[in-house]
């Protein structure tokens, strides 16, 4: 009941309005007592239907079949033209809502211009052929008067749905964005000079002789800053203010258009007032869409800016955490090899007794094993590191890969009861790479060969050229085989397979995953293959080979001595140093001031920097040999107070349980001409002393 009685009421406020706008438009009426060229109830009309959906056309067609019955007082004429008035207001709110959004119509280009061919051409051209045909049938037109009857009608309801319509819409459907007082006034200012504009065009204070001079024109200021400013409502508000006026002064007979015919003067000023709002309402949609572009590009520019200032601030924070992550490790390393170091060389200098049992000879091997196996896991944990950032470094050079593979051989030695079986025959085996890092990916594949073959097994060695300028190595065993599911994670960190396979393993699960990315740093690569469990396993490496000069055939490969080998040669110095000794941790001291004893040099002890540069200061020495980690200070302090002193007095070799490339890079910037990374063995140590002091040349870095 209540929708009914709201229906009702609806349509009978639309009926009435819609009849005292016509009938003010009727009073207009020139060619024809019912047809008018100003008729504000066409705009009124599709209003109220795009606003209110279609049921309210009854109330359309009872105020055009009362205005047009109390005009003609014929019944079937005004019922005919109320049906024309009616159907355009339909056909256009149709296609409106169908193709041109509804009542979002205005606030873009592209729905204006359909408004425009859907209302104004369409709509408005349906009602004007059916009323005008409806007067022709009737008598009330003549054919002769046919076509500018018609032309009248049409421009009168055009102009209407440009002018009335978009006013009523525009302010119904989105309030203004005009919140602030400064928007309040400039818009009442806008309103002032909008109405003064068009008071000087068409009001009654300016000579006659001014007055009807043709100055239109001056009204667009006021319509390109209603545009710019407000948009859509700013537009339909000034357009509507505009007509008002121009209608009101050309019926005085004031203004451009007021010319002696009545009716000519009325279609001029409605072409005006069409092309005013159609220019107004065009260019207020245009400026709206620039203005939201903007608006969405403003906003994707703070987006952005927000996504960079999150980015750079998770950027900071992985860099935070990846230099956490790296000090933890560099302090874990220096802890974990710090207390090896003496152990290490203690185990040196017992080895060469020569009045020990061959038991205690191999417990000592045991422990010595063990020790350069923790040393081992503590750069494995490193080299992962490295791989994983990326700052793997190589050390590359022209290297025959045989004589490494030659040297891991001997390193390893042979398990007893398992046969190793040595074919190295590639040709082409002089390669660009690290031999260091080389050497370490063939001991990784030669000792996990023997950790898993058996007494009575065999492990083969075997190299050949591939394809050319590639040298393809094989480490094949006959052990325990891989599991054909573990093989595709074979190469992953900490991956070690089932129980068994982990227990004859043993460590963390890295040496694979390190030596693979070692090979691929070379430009080579590192497969495995395994026909199943109990059945063995095949490593191969394959390595870019150097091109050999013609005719010139690779030097027969030959065990290549270590630097601890050259200097286990000899266990006296070429000549005995004077050796400054700084070092806080009593253990290593000790066992560092029996190894240099042993040696044949002098020496002179510091647990500081102070110390240090006091003892240097009073007394000449040969070495410097210190520990970074002092309780004063670093010995890059120490080193770098010493060059300054004198730049080249003294070789220093820097020995620390800190051993990245960083690390390695600061001591070699600090002075010093040797890093050494704990824990280092008697040899090692021997064979750095002979290197840095054989020769008078400035240090290294």
């Amino acid at each position: 009941m209540k929708r009914l009685l709201l229906f009702l009421l609806g349509n009978i406020l639309l009926a009435g309005l819609y009849y005292a706008s016509a009938r003010a438009g009727l009073s207009l009426a020139t060619v024809n007592p019912s047809v008018t060229p100003v008729w504000p109830g066409t705009g009124i009309a599709i209003a109220a239907l795009l606003l209110f959906r279609p049921r309210l056309w009854p109330g359309v067609w009872a105020g055009a079949f009362w205005v047009n019955y109390t005009t003609l007082h014929e019944l079937m004429t005004a019922a005919g033209i109320a049906s024309g008035n009616t159907l355009e207001g339909l056909v256009a709110i149709v296609l409106i809502r169908q193709f041109a959004g509804g009542t979002r119509v205005f606030e873009r280009s592209v729905g204006v211009f359909r408004y425009i061919l859907y209302a104004a051409v369409i709509g408005c051209a349906t009602g004007a052929t059916i009323g005008v045909s409806v007067l022709q049938v009737a008598g009330k037109v003549l054919w002769p008067d046919y076509g500018l009857t018609w032309l009248t009608w049409w421009l009168g309801d055009a102009v209407s749905a440009l002018t009335v319509a978009p006013l009523i819409v525009v302010w119904s459907t989105r309030p203004p964005a005009v919140r602030r007082v400064a928007r309040v006034t400039e818009l009442g200012a806008l309103i002032v000079v909008a109405t003064g504009v068009s008071l000087a065009q068409w009001g009654p204070w300016l000579p006659v002789a001014v007055n009807r001079l043709p100055m239109g024109y001056i009204v667009i200021p006021s319509l390109l800053w209603s545009a710019f400013r407000f948009y859509q409502h700013g537009a339909v508000t000034v357009v509507f203010i505009t007509c008002a006026i121009a209608v009101w002064g050309t019926l005085a007979g004031r203004g451009p258009f007021a010319v002696a015919d009545f009716s000519t003067a009325l279609l001029l000023l409605q072409s005006f007032s069409g092309t005013l709002a159609v220019t107004g309402l065009i260019m207020a949609a245009v400026v709206a869409e620039h203005s939201r572009v903007e608006a969405v590009q403003r906003e994707s520019e703070h987006r952005l800016r927000q996504l960079a200032e999150s980015e750079q601030a998770a950027r900071r924070e992985a860099e935070l955490a990846s230099r956490t992550k790296d000090h933890f490790l560099a302090v874990l390393s220096h802890e974990l090899r710090t207390p090896l170091t003496p152990v290490l060389l203690i185990l040196s200098l017992l080895k060469r007794r020569t009045d020990l049992a061959n038991d205690l000879k191999e417990d000592l091997q045991t422990i010595e094993r063990n020790v350069e196996l923790e040393a081992r896991l503590i750069d494995d944990l490193l080299d992962l590191t490295r791989v994983a950032r990326g700052k793997l470094q190589l050390s590359r050079e022209t290297t025959d890969v045989h004589a490494l593979m030659i040297r891991a051989l001997e390193i390893c030695g042979r398990p007893e009861g398992v046969d190793v079986d040595v074919d190295l025959s590639a040709k082409d085996h002089v390669v660009r790479g690290d031999p260091a890092r080389l050497q370490q990916v063939f001991w990784n594949l030669l000792t996990n060969a023997r950790k898993f073959t058996p007494r009575g097994g065999t492990i083969r060695v075997r190299s050949r050229n591939s394809q050319e300028r590639k040298v393809r190595f094989e480490v094949s065993d006959t052990g325990i085989g891989i599991d054909p599911q573990l093989l595709p994670k074979l190469f992953n960190a900490f991956e070690q397979g089932d129980e068994l396979r982990a227990k004859k393993a043993g460590g963390l699960g890295l040496g694979l995953a390190i030596s693979r990315a070692l090979v691929v740093a070379h430009g080579g690569n590192l497969t495995a293959a395994s026909a199943g469990k109990n059945r063995g396993s095949t490593f191969v490496v394959e390595l870019p080979t150097l091109e050999q000069p013609a005719g010139r055939t690779p030097p027969t490969p030959q065990p290549t001595p270590s630097v601890d080998q050259r200097a286990a040669a000899t266990t006296t110095p070429a000549r005995s140093l004077n050796v400054l000794l700084v070092e806080d941790d009593q253990p290593t001291q000790r066992a560092m001031s029996r190894l240099l004893t042993e040696m044949g040099h002098t020496f002179r002890v510091a647990r500081s920097v102070r110390t240090a540069l006091d003892l240097a200061s009073r007394e000449h020495f040969d070495l410097l040999i210190s520990d970074l980690g002092l309780p004063d200070g670093s010995g890059h302090d120490l080193m770098r107070a010493l060059r300054r002193r004198s730049p080249d007095s003294i070789r220093a070799i820097c020995v620390s349980g800190y051993g990245m490339e960083d690390d390695i890079r600061k001591s070699r910037e600090a002075g010093f001409n040797q890093h050494l990374t704990k824990p280092i063995s008697l040899d090692r140590l021997e064979a750095v002393i002979a290197k840095v002091t054989e020769t008078t040349a400035p240090r290294a870095g």
